[in-house]
């Protein structure tokens, strides 16, 4: 079945799935528009939107039904009684003295629709890099309220795939 643009288009009325023009900057900044919770759909799956806070152009990752349901209780406010696994990674990158200032979205590899993240930390002066999967990048930018960045090598790439 087919998962790309016109397949989210469905689920998302109106959704740009290419860039407009050409991409200036290096990062672009990004917020969570919705998620998709079909898991139990076949072949549907689970769907993260994200979308460009200039442009609007939005930005559809797949993801599993425990990441969605974190991305929603994040985007909601809500806390559990205990701390979930993303609650329990912020918790962990300031006891050990540091900040999250931002999540990055820096790679894609088409063949396989993969994307790749990071966490970008500022510890005593200095950026730290942690290498995450984007599921749980969002989950914990939306926990921190820190912006998502994508950068503009993956929105050519994924402009050059069409979607």
């Amino acid at each position: 079945m087919d998962h790309g643009p016109t397949f989210l288009a469905s689920y998302w009325p109106g959704a740009s799935f290419v860039p407009p023009g050409d991409v200036a900057a290096e990062w672009r900044a990004f917020d969570v528009e919705s998620t998709l919770y079909e898991c139990g759909q076949p072949n549907i799956g689970c769907w993260v939107m994200l979308r460009d806070a200039n442009s609007g152009q939005r930005l559809a990752l797949r993801t599993g039904p425990f990441e969605v349901w974190a991305m929603n209780v994040a985007l909601g406010g809500r806390e559990p009684p205990r701390p979930l696994t993303h609650r329990a990674m912020l918790n962990t990158i300031v006891a050990l003295g540091a900040a999250l200032n931002a999540v990055r979205i820096d790679r894609f590899i088409p063949d396989q629709h993969v994307f790749h993240a990071k966490l970008e930390l500022r510890k005593m002066g200095e950026n730290v890099l942690v290498d995450v999967r984007p599921s749980d990048a969002i989950t914990i930018a939306l926990a921190a309220n820190v912006g998502i960045l994508v950068a503009k090598e993956v929105v050519a790439e994924l402009a050059k795939l069409g979607g």
